[in-house]
């Protein structure tokens, strides 16, 4: 049986959010649980995406598919990302195997780690072509260097 001073500290609301406010450990599990949830359909719908485009030959289907795994590859390491933080602003424990999906193993992982770091690496340049004026070259291994380098003046 659990004394009261045990059901007082099961009830403690001693948990922050990141947002400030207090909770049990049974809500912030609840919510980390929540978190998992959203990162196991993530990793079903790339599964689903990954297979498709390995068995698909139609090019309009194919490209369709792409942009969709690319928006899901950002959205999964965005969702880890705020699992977490969550974890590591709460004290909670980060559990693999409560996200692990079948279907979604090394292959499809790295596929959309990869494409995550493409999108990433786009965005950037376009970001800094916006903002700076200035004109950046992308080369094929993802890096970028003035222009100044191929002597072509900036605008």
């Amino acid at each position: 049986m659990y004394s009261a001073k045990d059901i007082e500290e099961l009830n403690a609301k001693n948990i922050e959010y990141p947002d400030g406010s207090m909770h049990t450990l049974y809500e912030a599990e609840q919510q980390q649980r929540a978190f998992e949830r959203k990162i196991r359909t993530t990793k079903r719908t790339l599964a689903a995406c990954d297979e498709a485009l390995n068995n698909l030959s139609d090019e309009e289907l194919l490209q369709k598919l792409e942009k969709i795994f690319s928006h899901y590859s950002s959205k999964l390491k965005r969702q880890e990302s705020e699992l977490n933080g969550f974890c590591k602003r709460t004290g909670l424990l980060p559990d693999g195997s409560r996200s692990q999906v079948y279907g979604f193993g090394k292959s499809t992982s790295q596929k959309a780690v990869w494409k995550n770091e493409k999108q990433k690496v786009y965005a950037a340049a376009n970001s800094a072509i916006r903002n700076t004026g200035r004109v950046l070259e992308f080369n094929s291994k993802a890096s970028f260097y003035k222009s100044s380098a191929l002597n072509i003046p900036f605008s």
